[in-house]
Protein backbone atom coordinates (compact mmCIF):
# COMPACT_ATOMS: atom_id res chain seq x y z
CA UNK A 1 0.00 0.00 0.00
CA UNK A 2 1.89 3.21 -1.09
CA UNK A 3 1.77 5.99 1.33
CA UNK A 4 -1.75 8.60 0.86
CA UNK A 5 -0.34 12.43 0.23
CA UNK A 6 -1.86 13.96 3.30
CA UNK A 7 0.72 11.20 5.41
CA UNK A 8 3.77 12.16 2.46
CA UNK A 9 3.68 15.33 3.34
CA UNK A 10 3.83 14.57 7.63
CA UNK A 11 6.58 11.86 6.55
CA UNK A 12 8.06 14.77 4.72
CA UNK A 13 8.40 17.11 7.95
CA UNK A 14 9.40 14.69 9.97
CA UNK A 15 12.78 13.24 8.79
CA UNK A 16 13.59 11.07 12.23
CA UNK A 17 10.04 9.16 11.81
CA UNK A 18 10.30 5.24 10.05
CA UNK A 19 7.35 4.33 8.84
CA UNK A 20 6.73 0.30 8.47
CA UNK A 21 3.09 -1.09 7.34
CA UNK A 22 2.01 -4.45 6.88
CA UNK A 23 -1.40 -6.17 5.89
CA UNK A 24 -3.38 -4.48 8.56
CA UNK A 25 -1.17 -1.54 10.21
CA UNK A 26 0.92 0.86 9.92
CA UNK A 27 3.95 1.24 12.72
CA UNK A 28 5.54 4.90 13.29
CA UNK A 29 8.85 4.52 15.27
CA UNK A 30 11.00 7.85 16.39
CA UNK A 31 8.44 10.22 16.43
CA UNK A 32 10.31 13.45 18.69
CA UNK A 33 13.20 11.25 17.62
CA UNK A 34 11.65 9.39 21.17
CA UNK A 35 12.40 5.79 20.59
CA UNK A 36 10.83 5.00 24.02
CA UNK A 37 7.29 3.97 22.15
CA UNK A 38 6.07 3.68 18.75
CA UNK A 39 2.72 4.35 17.16
CA UNK A 40 0.45 1.52 15.64
CA UNK A 41 -2.47 3.18 13.12
CA UNK A 42 -4.96 0.51 11.27
CA UNK A 43 -5.13 0.41 8.23
CA UNK A 44 -7.75 3.03 6.60
CA UNK A 45 -7.56 5.63 9.21
CA UNK A 46 -8.62 9.04 7.78
CA UNK A 47 -4.68 10.76 8.27
CA UNK A 48 -5.67 14.29 7.29
CA UNK A 49 -5.10 15.54 10.58
CA UNK A 50 -1.25 14.19 9.62
CA UNK A 51 -1.01 16.75 6.56
CA UNK A 52 1.22 19.82 8.36
CA UNK A 53 2.24 18.52 11.39
CA UNK A 54 5.49 18.66 12.76
CA UNK A 55 7.34 17.29 15.63
CA UNK A 56 9.59 19.10 17.35
CA UNK A 57 11.81 16.95 19.75
CA UNK A 58 12.36 20.03 22.05
CA UNK A 59 8.41 19.83 23.00
CA UNK A 60 5.90 18.11 23.89
CA UNK A 61 3.62 19.16 21.34
CA UNK A 62 1.99 19.04 18.05
CA UNK A 63 3.11 21.58 15.19
CA UNK A 64 -0.11 22.21 13.49
CA UNK A 65 1.62 24.14 10.61
CA UNK A 66 -1.36 24.72 8.21
CA UNK A 67 -1.14 28.04 6.16
CA UNK A 68 -4.22 29.97 7.24
CA UNK A 69 -3.58 28.73 10.79
CA UNK A 70 -0.78 28.25 12.61
CA UNK A 71 -0.68 26.52 15.98
CA UNK A 72 1.05 24.79 18.61
CA UNK A 73 -1.30 21.71 20.55
CA UNK A 74 1.10 20.93 23.96
CA UNK A 75 -0.42 17.42 24.97
CA UNK A 76 -1.56 18.31 28.54
CA UNK A 77 -3.11 16.16 30.73
CA UNK A 78 -6.53 14.67 32.08
CA UNK A 79 -8.37 17.21 34.43
CA UNK A 80 -11.65 17.21 35.52
CA UNK A 81 -14.22 19.47 34.01
CA UNK A 82 -14.61 21.54 36.90
CA UNK A 83 -10.75 22.56 36.84
CA UNK A 84 -10.59 26.07 36.78
CA UNK A 85 -7.62 27.17 34.43
CA UNK A 86 -9.42 25.10 31.42
CA UNK A 87 -11.58 28.20 30.73
CA UNK A 88 -8.26 30.37 30.83
CA UNK A 89 -7.89 32.44 27.53
CA UNK A 90 -4.99 35.08 27.54
CA UNK A 91 -3.58 36.77 24.23
CA UNK A 92 0.39 37.51 24.59
CA UNK A 93 1.69 40.14 22.41
CA UNK A 94 5.14 39.28 21.79
CA UNK A 95 7.56 40.74 19.51
CA UNK A 96 4.76 42.75 17.83
CA UNK A 97 2.93 39.54 17.04
CA UNK A 98 -0.53 38.59 19.11
CA UNK A 99 -0.82 34.48 20.04
CA UNK A 100 -4.23 33.60 21.65
CA UNK A 101 -3.30 30.55 24.07
CA UNK A 102 -5.84 28.03 25.46
CA UNK A 103 -7.15 25.12 26.57
CA UNK A 104 -9.32 22.60 24.51
CA UNK A 105 -10.13 19.13 23.80
CA UNK A 106 -7.65 17.44 21.30
CA UNK A 107 -6.82 17.48 17.84
CA UNK A 108 -8.41 14.22 15.91
CA UNK A 109 -3.98 13.69 15.14
CA UNK A 110 -3.46 13.48 18.88
CA UNK A 111 -6.24 11.54 19.77
CA UNK A 112 -4.85 8.68 16.57
CA UNK A 113 -1.42 9.15 18.07
CA UNK A 114 -2.81 8.43 21.42
CA UNK A 115 -4.95 5.98 20.65
CA UNK A 116 -2.29 3.67 18.78
CA UNK A 117 0.12 4.64 21.85
CA UNK A 118 2.46 1.77 22.60
CA UNK A 119 5.35 1.58 25.27
CA UNK A 120 8.63 -0.20 24.20
CA UNK A 121 11.01 1.24 26.60
CA UNK A 122 11.07 3.34 30.16
CA UNK A 123 9.98 6.66 29.39
CA UNK A 124 12.84 9.61 29.19
CA UNK A 125 12.34 12.76 29.97
CA UNK A 126 9.66 13.16 28.01
CA UNK A 127 8.16 10.80 29.82
CA UNK A 128 6.40 9.25 26.58
CA UNK A 129 5.05 12.89 25.49
CA UNK A 130 2.09 12.41 27.53
CA UNK A 131 0.28 9.79 25.07
CA UNK A 132 -0.06 6.73 27.68
CA UNK A 133 -2.29 8.30 29.85
CA UNK A 134 -4.30 9.54 26.95
CA UNK A 135 -3.86 6.40 25.57
CA UNK A 136 -5.47 4.78 28.84
CA UNK A 137 -8.37 7.34 28.06
CA UNK A 138 -9.47 6.68 24.99
CA UNK A 139 -9.26 2.84 25.89
CA UNK A 140 -10.67 3.10 29.19
CA UNK A 141 -14.25 1.26 28.09
CA UNK A 142 -12.29 -1.93 28.12
CA UNK A 143 -10.94 -1.39 30.86
CA UNK A 144 -11.39 -3.17 34.48
CA UNK A 145 -14.20 -0.93 36.63
CA UNK A 146 -11.75 0.52 38.74
CA UNK A 147 -9.75 2.18 35.79
CA UNK A 148 -12.97 3.11 34.79
CA UNK A 149 -13.40 5.30 37.89
CA UNK A 150 -10.80 6.80 37.58
CA UNK A 151 -11.13 8.47 34.16
CA UNK A 152 -14.48 9.42 35.34
CA UNK A 153 -15.69 13.10 35.29
CA UNK A 154 -12.38 13.49 33.81
CA UNK A 155 -11.35 14.89 30.00
CA UNK A 156 -8.37 15.26 28.10
CA UNK A 157 -7.20 18.69 27.75
CA UNK A 158 -4.34 20.23 24.89
CA UNK A 159 -3.15 23.58 25.70
CA UNK A 160 -2.87 25.78 22.54
CA UNK A 161 -1.14 28.54 21.40
CA UNK A 162 -2.29 30.48 17.84
CA UNK A 163 -0.78 32.72 15.75
CA UNK A 164 2.04 33.52 13.45
CA UNK A 165 4.91 31.28 13.65
CA UNK A 166 8.88 31.16 11.91
CA UNK A 167 9.22 26.94 11.43
CA UNK A 168 12.66 27.25 13.88
CA UNK A 169 12.26 25.27 17.14
CA UNK A 170 14.42 27.81 19.04
CA UNK A 171 12.03 30.50 18.40
CA UNK A 172 9.17 28.58 19.54
CA UNK A 173 11.16 27.49 22.42
CA UNK A 174 12.00 31.46 23.51
CA UNK A 175 8.28 32.33 23.13
CA UNK A 176 7.59 29.24 24.90
CA UNK A 177 9.61 30.06 28.20
CA UNK A 178 8.15 33.76 28.53
CA UNK A 179 4.68 32.43 28.18
CA UNK A 180 5.96 30.12 30.99
CA UNK A 181 7.43 33.30 32.85
CA UNK A 182 4.19 35.09 32.64
CA UNK A 183 2.06 32.42 33.23
CA UNK A 184 3.46 31.94 36.99
CA UNK A 185 4.07 35.64 37.47
CA UNK A 186 0.21 35.69 37.62
CA UNK A 187 -0.72 32.44 38.95
CA UNK A 188 1.85 30.50 40.80
CA UNK A 189 -0.28 27.25 39.82
CA UNK A 190 -0.35 27.79 36.17
CA UNK A 191 0.89 24.57 34.75
CA UNK A 192 4.04 24.84 32.94
CA UNK A 193 5.49 24.69 29.49
CA UNK A 194 7.67 21.34 29.56
CA UNK A 195 11.07 22.19 27.17
CA UNK A 196 13.30 19.25 26.38
CA UNK A 197 17.26 19.85 26.32
CA UNK A 198 19.46 18.15 24.89
CA UNK A 199 21.95 16.59 26.62
CA UNK A 200 25.55 16.80 25.58
CA UNK A 201 27.17 13.44 25.34
CA UNK A 202 30.56 14.89 23.76
CA UNK A 203 31.61 14.03 27.24
CA UNK A 204 31.28 10.81 29.36
CA UNK A 205 30.14 11.38 32.91
CA UNK A 206 32.42 8.67 34.85
CA UNK A 207 31.89 8.57 38.23
CA UNK A 208 35.20 8.73 40.34
CA UNK A 209 34.99 6.44 43.74
CA UNK A 210 37.56 6.04 46.06
CA UNK A 211 37.06 1.99 45.95
CA UNK A 212 36.71 1.54 42.31
CA UNK A 213 36.08 -2.32 43.87
CA UNK A 214 33.43 -2.62 46.24
CA UNK A 215 35.27 -5.28 47.54
CA UNK A 216 37.75 -2.71 48.97
CA UNK A 217 34.70 -1.20 50.73
CA UNK A 218 36.66 -0.91 54.86
CA UNK A 219 35.12 -2.66 57.18
CA UNK A 220 35.30 -0.31 59.91
CA UNK A 221 34.72 3.16 59.52
CA UNK A 222 36.03 5.52 63.00
CA UNK A 223 34.09 8.93 63.47
CA UNK A 224 36.20 10.58 65.66
CA UNK A 225 34.16 13.54 66.15
CA UNK A 226 30.30 15.11 64.84
CA UNK A 227 31.03 16.57 62.07
CA UNK A 228 29.56 20.05 62.39
CA UNK A 229 25.77 19.81 61.34
CA UNK A 230 26.15 23.02 58.71
CA UNK A 231 28.13 21.24 56.65
CA UNK A 232 26.50 18.21 57.10
CA UNK A 233 23.23 19.43 56.11
CA UNK A 234 24.95 20.91 52.80
CA UNK A 235 26.46 17.53 51.94
CA UNK A 236 23.43 15.65 52.11
CA UNK A 237 21.16 18.58 50.31
CA UNK A 238 24.17 18.00 47.82
CA UNK A 239 23.56 14.51 47.30
CA UNK A 240 19.87 14.77 46.62
CA UNK A 241 19.90 17.60 44.59
CA UNK A 242 19.71 16.26 41.15
CA UNK A 243 20.93 19.87 39.45
CA UNK A 244 24.59 19.97 38.91
CA UNK A 245 25.03 23.65 39.29
CA UNK A 246 23.12 23.37 42.57
CA UNK A 247 25.41 20.77 43.77
CA UNK A 248 28.28 22.57 42.93
CA UNK A 249 27.13 25.83 44.75
CA UNK A 250 26.40 23.48 47.89
CA UNK A 251 30.34 22.07 48.18
CA UNK A 252 31.27 25.98 47.41
CA UNK A 253 29.42 27.28 50.68
CA UNK A 254 30.86 24.18 52.58
CA UNK A 255 34.61 25.52 51.58
CA UNK A 256 33.69 28.92 52.10
CA UNK A 257 32.50 27.94 55.84
CA UNK A 258 35.19 25.67 56.84
CA UNK A 259 38.08 28.38 55.63
CA UNK A 260 36.20 30.76 57.55
CA UNK A 261 36.90 29.16 61.17
CA UNK A 262 40.32 27.55 59.85
CA UNK A 263 41.58 31.40 59.26
CA UNK A 264 39.82 32.72 62.33
CA UNK A 265 41.79 29.74 64.10
CA UNK A 266 44.94 30.86 62.29
CA UNK A 267 44.77 34.20 63.57
CA UNK A 268 43.57 33.27 66.59
CA UNK A 269 47.82 31.20 67.23
CA UNK A 270 49.39 34.44 65.72
CA UNK A 271 47.60 36.55 68.24
CA UNK A 272 48.29 34.04 70.88
CA UNK A 273 51.89 33.82 69.76
CA UNK A 274 52.47 37.42 69.86
CA UNK A 275 50.75 37.97 73.46
CA UNK A 276 52.97 35.33 74.78
CA UNK A 277 56.52 35.69 72.89
CA UNK A 278 58.93 36.85 75.93
CA UNK A 279 60.60 39.85 73.70
CA UNK A 280 57.18 41.41 73.29
CA UNK A 281 56.44 41.49 76.83
CA UNK A 282 56.59 44.77 78.39
CA UNK A 283 57.29 46.36 75.44
CA UNK A 284 54.12 48.54 74.29
CA UNK A 285 55.74 49.42 71.10
CA UNK A 286 56.84 46.03 69.97
CA UNK A 287 53.33 44.73 71.29
CA UNK A 288 51.18 47.32 68.85
CA UNK A 289 53.67 46.74 65.75
CA UNK A 290 53.05 42.81 65.64
CA UNK A 291 49.16 43.41 66.17
CA UNK A 292 49.38 45.94 63.76
CA UNK A 293 51.03 43.42 61.39
CA UNK A 294 48.53 40.57 62.35
CA UNK A 295 45.49 43.19 61.22
CA UNK A 296 47.34 44.16 58.05
CA UNK A 297 47.19 40.04 57.35
CA UNK A 298 43.44 39.97 57.79
CA UNK A 299 42.45 42.57 55.81
CA UNK A 300 44.89 41.55 52.73
CA UNK A 301 43.80 38.15 52.46
CA UNK A 302 41.42 37.91 50.17
CA UNK A 303 38.45 34.55 50.19
CA UNK A 304 40.20 32.51 47.93
CA UNK A 305 43.42 32.94 49.73
CA UNK A 306 41.88 32.02 52.64
CA UNK A 307 40.35 29.10 50.80
CA UNK A 308 43.70 27.94 49.13
CA UNK A 309 45.36 27.62 52.93
CA UNK A 310 42.59 25.68 53.99
CA UNK A 311 42.77 23.03 51.14
CA UNK A 312 46.39 22.88 51.29
CA UNK A 313 46.23 22.00 55.18
CA UNK A 314 43.01 19.32 54.22
CA UNK A 315 44.19 17.88 50.56
CA UNK A 316 47.11 16.65 48.81
CA UNK A 317 47.59 15.72 45.24
CA UNK A 318 47.22 12.32 45.33
CA UNK A 319 43.25 12.43 47.12
CA UNK A 320 42.02 13.99 43.76
CA UNK A 321 44.15 11.99 41.53
CA UNK A 322 41.31 9.59 40.70
CA UNK A 323 39.00 13.06 39.49
CA UNK A 324 41.90 14.44 37.25
CA UNK A 325 42.40 10.71 35.46
CA UNK A 326 39.04 10.13 34.52
CA UNK A 327 38.46 13.53 33.01
CA UNK A 328 42.39 13.39 31.29
CA UNK A 329 40.84 14.60 28.16
CA UNK A 330 38.52 17.24 29.76
CA UNK A 331 40.99 19.37 31.23
CA UNK A 332 43.27 18.70 28.36
CA UNK A 333 41.28 21.68 26.46
CA UNK A 334 39.43 25.02 27.16
CA UNK A 335 35.71 24.51 28.07
CA UNK A 336 33.04 26.93 26.94
CA UNK A 337 29.96 27.09 28.47
CA UNK A 338 26.15 28.26 27.08
CA UNK A 339 26.94 31.74 28.73
CA UNK A 340 29.85 32.56 27.44
CA UNK A 341 31.92 31.16 30.18
CA UNK A 342 35.29 29.72 29.00
CA UNK A 343 37.36 27.71 31.55
CA UNK A 344 41.59 27.92 30.37
CA UNK A 345 42.78 24.92 31.47
CA UNK A 346 46.15 25.60 30.11
CA UNK A 347 47.57 26.19 34.36
CA UNK A 348 45.66 23.18 35.37
CA UNK A 349 46.90 21.19 32.48
CA UNK A 350 50.81 22.14 33.02
CA UNK A 351 50.53 21.32 36.81
CA UNK A 352 48.70 18.40 36.40
CA UNK A 353 52.04 16.83 34.78
CA UNK A 354 54.19 18.24 37.58
CA UNK A 355 51.60 16.97 40.24
CA UNK A 356 52.15 19.84 43.17
CA UNK A 357 50.59 22.56 45.10
CA UNK A 358 50.14 24.44 42.17
CA UNK A 359 47.89 21.99 40.51
CA UNK A 360 45.09 22.49 43.60
CA UNK A 361 45.81 26.25 43.79
CA UNK A 362 45.14 26.31 40.22
CA UNK A 363 42.34 24.40 40.34
CA UNK A 364 40.53 26.49 43.60
CA UNK A 365 41.18 29.37 41.05
CA UNK A 366 38.79 28.00 38.52
CA UNK A 367 36.33 26.71 40.75
CA UNK A 368 36.04 30.29 42.37
CA UNK A 369 35.66 31.84 38.78
CA UNK A 370 32.76 28.95 38.29
CA UNK A 371 31.01 30.33 41.33
CA UNK A 372 31.12 33.91 40.56
CA UNK A 373 30.35 32.69 37.26
CA UNK A 374 27.26 30.78 38.11
CA UNK A 375 26.07 33.33 41.11
CA UNK A 376 27.00 36.65 39.87
CA UNK A 377 25.40 38.41 36.60
CA UNK A 378 27.71 41.13 35.34
CA UNK A 379 27.27 44.49 32.85
CA UNK A 380 28.96 41.59 30.18
CA UNK A 381 26.84 38.93 30.90
CA UNK A 382 26.96 37.27 28.06
CA UNK A 383 30.45 36.80 28.14
CA UNK A 384 31.04 35.35 31.38
CA UNK A 385 28.14 33.23 32.79
CA UNK A 386 27.27 29.63 32.75
CA UNK A 387 23.29 29.26 31.97
CA UNK A 388 21.19 26.61 33.22
CA UNK A 389 21.60 24.05 30.84
CA UNK A 390 21.60 20.83 30.17
CA UNK A 391 24.65 21.21 28.27
CA UNK A 392 26.65 22.99 30.86
CA UNK A 393 25.30 20.58 33.86
CA UNK A 394 27.27 18.08 31.17
CA UNK A 395 30.52 20.36 30.96
CA UNK A 396 30.26 21.05 34.90
CA UNK A 397 30.48 17.72 36.21
CA UNK A 398 33.97 17.07 36.32
CA UNK A 399 34.41 20.05 38.48
CA UNK A 400 31.69 18.84 40.46
CA UNK A 401 33.52 15.40 41.33
CA UNK A 402 36.35 17.28 42.30
CA UNK A 403 35.00 20.30 44.44
CA UNK A 404 33.19 17.31 46.18
CA UNK A 405 36.44 15.13 46.52
CA UNK A 406 38.08 18.41 47.93
CA UNK A 407 35.47 19.04 50.76
CA UNK A 408 35.27 15.54 52.09
CA UNK A 409 38.99 16.30 52.66
CA UNK A 410 38.30 19.37 54.49
CA UNK A 411 35.70 17.64 56.78
CA UNK A 412 37.78 14.39 57.21
CA UNK A 413 40.70 16.88 58.65
CA UNK A 414 37.90 18.81 60.73
CA UNK A 415 37.33 14.84 62.57
CA UNK A 416 40.94 15.56 63.71
CA UNK A 417 41.88 18.96 64.06
CA UNK A 418 39.88 21.92 65.82
CA UNK A 419 38.65 24.16 62.65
Amino acid sequence: MSKNKDFKSFLDSNKSVKYIEDSQFIKLINLWEDTSFDIIIKKGTNLNSFRDIILFKELIAIFHNNENQQKIEFIFSLLPETENYINRKTTYVYENHEYKTYFSEPSEALRILATGFREKDIPGDSYYRNLRIFRDYYHSDKAPDYIQEFFKDKIPISYYIEGSFEVDSSKLIKLCKHINFFNKYYHRKSPSIVIIEEEDNTEENKVPCLFINENKFPEIISIYREIDPIPLELFLAADANIHTRQRFLFYYQILEYYAYYFYRNVIKDDLQTVIYDVKVMGNIDELIKRIIEIANKINSKQDLQKMKELVSSACKIDDIMSELNLYTEYFSKDVTFEGGFCIDHSSIKKNIDSCDKNTIDSILSVIDKIRNALVHVREKREKDIILPTKSNDSKLKPYVFLIRRIAEKVVLMSQTHLI
